[in-house]
């Protein structure tokens, strides 16, 4: 992740967001947390963390077009760079999977997958032994995805009904 991709990552997102959220947000609703979520001051300081290995920050691209990506960390301390999180006290400390989006037309093609895999290959250099990723609970398509890649359900991590956390021991 670079730079100079910010534009085409957010484009990225607010196509995932519309497909993934579509019946669940409204399109103002949608367009406002994403504007916020993927604010260019945002993704400049995951780009930096992910310089100092704090995260991993990693693309998929069809010819130069981006076309998906993945994020996580350390989320003891995310906090202060990603407002969007909870506050510290509320963050189940260890590694989380923050994002992993696709473009839809390139679901099913085993990307989204080797996304992951990527993700859980940064951890392994970190000796990491799992992580948690929370999704937004009518999210049907993402919580399908984390199930069928390992993925348990752990209810004693749910940040309240907005929040149910997935966990993968690997």
């Amino acid at each position: 992740m670079k730079g100079e991709d910010i534009q085409q990552l957010q484009e990225v997102a607010l196509k995932v967001w519309e497909f993934t959220y579509q019946g669940i947000y409204s399109q103002g609703s949608i367009r406002r947390q994403v504007s916020e979520y993927y604010a260019t001051d945002v993704l400049k300081a995951e780009i930096q963390g992910a310089k100092r290995g704090r995260f991993c920050f990693q693309v998929a691209l069809d010819n130069k077009r981006l076309i998906g990506y993945v994020n996580g960390g350390k989320t003891e301390g995310a906090w202060k760079l990603l407002r969007f999180l909870p506050k510290e006290d509320d963050i189940t400390p260890g590694w989380e999977l923050f994002r992993i989006y696709l473009l839809p037309e390139y679901h099913r093609r085993g990307i989204g997958k080797e996304l992951l895999h990527r993700w859980e290959n940064f951890l392994r250099r970190r000796k990491a032994r799992q992580y948690s990723v929370y999704i937004e609970p009518k999210n049907k398509l993402g919580e399908r995805f984390y199930l069928r890649n390992g993925f348990v359900r752990a209810e004693e991590l749910d940040r309240g009904p907005s929040s149910p956390c997935f966990v993968k021991t690997m």
